[in-house]
């Protein structure tokens, strides 16, 4: 339903693609006998993934656009329960965009969303001196903490 696909054209894509020899895809059964599949973005030794609960997935896939989904993953995946200090070059690197300031407004346009949607936090910290310079620092909020500020609008 997310995605607005046929279910079973989703199925069939995913079958096609765990059957691949790179095994970017690998298809497996959790305790319950339903299927899931693990998408393996890196080195099958180090798996490294994300979960994001099915109705805060729901609301990035209705609300948001793929930058902000893939920008949302990066941030979940970095901070893992601690503030981090991200800068948006970095950030539009990692998620594909190039380094240019038309895409670093991106960056920040979908950050500033994400924080006011409660997904994230963002705090600023200015160092003054003969520049003027700002550090972004991300952190994650929990699924409750999301919930309360959904709630809350």
């Amino acid at each position: 339903d997310l995605s607005g696909n046929k279910i079973n054209t989703i199925i069939k894509n995913m079958r096609k693609l765990s059957q691949l020899e790179s095994r970017l895809i690998t298809a497996c059964k959790n305790e319950s006998g339903d299927i899931y599949y693990i998408i393996n973005y890196c080195d099958l030794h180090e798996r490294k993934y994300v979960t994001i609960e099915e109705d805060m997935l729901r609301v990035l896939i209705n609300t948001g656009n793929s930058n902000m989904i893939k920008i949302y993953i990066l941030l979940k995946y970095l901070c893992k329960n601690k503030e981090k200090k991200i800068t948006r070059e970095f950030i539009a690197k990692e998620i594909g965009l190039s380094i240019n300031s038309k895409n670093l407004m991106v960056v920040s346009d979908c950050t500033k969303i994400l924080s006011a949607s409660g997904f994230i936090s963002k705090r600023s910290d200015y160092k003054y001196g003969n520049d003027i310079k700002c550090d972004m620092y991300y952190s994650i909020k929990s699924y409750d903490e999301w919930k309360d500020v959904m709630d809350k609008n």
